[in-house]
């Protein structure tokens, strides 16, 4: 969406849209990022901490 030259991508029902292409329910997803927020949040910052031992800073990004 965000490449794709969708205007304002993320309001309206652009994610909602772009997940049921994907086979997704953005509802679904929504629920499961509330309910684990507390996972989804360490996992980000042990991302975050292993790209910055990498050298590498932003993305996209790709460490082999």
């Amino acid at each position: 969406m965000i490449w794709g030259g969708a205007t304002n991508w993320h309001e309206g029902d652009h994610l909602a849209q772009a997940a049921e292409r994907a086979g997704l329910d953005l509802a679904v997803l929504d629920a499961i990022a509330l309910a684990e927020a507390g996972t989804l949040d360490a996992e980000i910052a042990a991302n975050q901490e292993a790209l910055e031992m990498a050298g590498h800073w932003g993305v996209p990004t790709l460490v082999f």
